[in-house]
């Protein structure tokens, strides 16, 4: 979706195991290594596509919810 367009915000509201992976990749860290963050439900996560590169900006935003639970605590 980046790829196809440059230079655009997008919005992607996907489920939080699409979520692990697309962060496992942007930060380098394999598939078989132990998950060490949490996964919001409803979280706002920010990654930018520049130049052929990925970047983490924010994780796991939750300052809009008032209580919110991890895909660990369901």
């Amino acid at each position: 979706i980046a790829k196809q367009r440059p230079g655009e915000s997008v919005v992607v509201v996907t489920h939080g195991g699409i979520l692990n992976g697309i962060f496992r990749y942007v930060v380098g860290l394999g598939l078989d290594a132990p998950r060490r963050f949490k996964i919001w439900n409803a979280g706002i996560n920010i990654f930018t596509y520049e130049d052929g590169e990925w970047t983490l900006l924010s994780f796991g935003e939750t300052n809009h919810l008032n209580a919110v639970n991890t895909i660990d605590d369901v």
